[in-house]
């Protein structure tokens, strides 16, 4: 066992270009194999000068450290010829030769869909992103994503809450916490059933080259991305692009026209993403069967609750504006938006406002 296990670190610290990789995962059979490769091998295999040092350097490496480090935080290495690698990912051109994983990355028989957006998302897209991830995940879909700042913490945390199982794909090393804040998460995603996963070789810091290679994982471990907010230029555009290129779905929440955290999703809309308000509109797109919840809002909602929530949108309301709409007086309002905050249809913003959340 840690024969093996040395063999894969021994792998997993060769960093290798897109059609090494590729051709590595085409023509061996098993990790073992790897190190038998001889010089017109790693030729052929399109191995650079630097991938041809590292595999002569790391061929016999002490990685007791290494080793050390995998004992010490409960990672597991699994190659591309291992039985529970993750199936969608040996359908990608360049699939990661070993991944590192801390956690369960959830059965292939799940429906797994990545969601990713602005790490400065506003306030629109972080409960656009509640609102559909929260349907997703009560259908039993798995939510990938990458464990940074804004939409894509939005996606984990909305996950855990509902009870759901999610995926972080890092952009840097498995040991290497990244944003450091997102620590805590990390451990919650693996407690409660997911896993944090990484291609990037222990104690790799978050550099920006990673990132895009990261993305192409989140990608291929999903039926289908969705880009919940973004720029023009972003990196979760990189992702959809990636999403094209594997043949997976495509999938973009509309936004203000104005707001410029928007553009990237109208443009992917423009140019034929599947234009999402709701979870309903990517489970139809799948073919899944929708589940109907076990209340409805009817049943759940007082006559006062509902005329207020129907009135709510997702952008922020005011509260005078919603005296003047629903006829109702201050203090009933007041009372009853109090009441559905803290059964947690609706939450308050800055300033005297509320949104819906459900």
């Amino acid at each position: 066992m840690k024969d093996n296990l040395l063999t894969l670190l021994r792998i997993a610290r060769i960093e290798l270009n897109p059609k090494a990789k590729q051709a590595i995962c085409s023509n061996l059979g098993s990790a073992e194999e790897f190190f038998s490769l001889n010089k017109n091998d790693l030729i052929a295999f399109q191995f650079n000068t630097k991938e041809t040092q590292a595999f002569d350097f790391y061929k016999n490496a002490d990685l007791s450290s290494d080793m050390a480090k995998c004992e010490e935080l409960g990672i597991n290495l699994i190659s591309f010829w291992d039985d529970n690698y993750p199936k969608r990912l040996t359908q990608i051109y360049d699939p990661p030769v070993i991944l590192y994983v801390r956690g369960t990355i959830p059965s292939d028989d799940d429906i797994f869909i990545g969601v990713v957006g602005s790490r400065n998302c506003t306030l629109y897209g972080k409960t656009a992103c509640e609102l559909v991830t929260r349907g997703l995940v009560r259908h039993g879909l798995v939510i990938v994503s990458g464990g940074a700042y804004g939409i894509d913490s939005v996606a984990h945390r909305t996950t855990l809450d509902c009870g759901g199982k999610t995926v972080a794909v890092l952009g840097s090393g498995i040991d290497v916490p990244y944003p450091a804040s997102n620590a805590t998460l990390y451990d919650e995603i693996i407690s409660k059933g997911g896993a944090i996963i990484s291609e990037a070789p222990l104690g790799s810091q978050p550099q920006p080259f990673r990132f895009p290679v990261r993305n192409r994982l989140i990608s291929g471990l999903s039926d289908g991305v969705l880009v919940c907010q973004a720029p023009i230029h972003s990196g979760s555009l990189i992702t959809a692009n990636c999403a094209l290129e594997q043949g997976r779905g495509v999938y973009a929440i509309p936004g203000n026209i104005t707001e410029k955290k928007s553009s990237g999703c109208l443009k992917l809309i423009k140019d034929g993403a599947l234009m999402v308000e709701d979870a309903e509109d990517i489970l139809l797109e799948l073919n899944l069967p929708l589940t109907p919840e076990e209340n409805t809002l009817n049943l759940l909602l007082s006559e006062k609750e509902m005329t207020l929530y129907e009135l709510l949108e997702f952008d922020p309301i005011s509260v005078d504006t919603l005296v003047e709409k629903s006829g109702m007086d201050m203090k009933d309002i007041t009372s009853t938006l109090m009441m559905m905050e803290i059964n947690g249809y609706v939450k308050s913003v800055p300033v005297n406002s509320y949104i819906k959340v459900k």
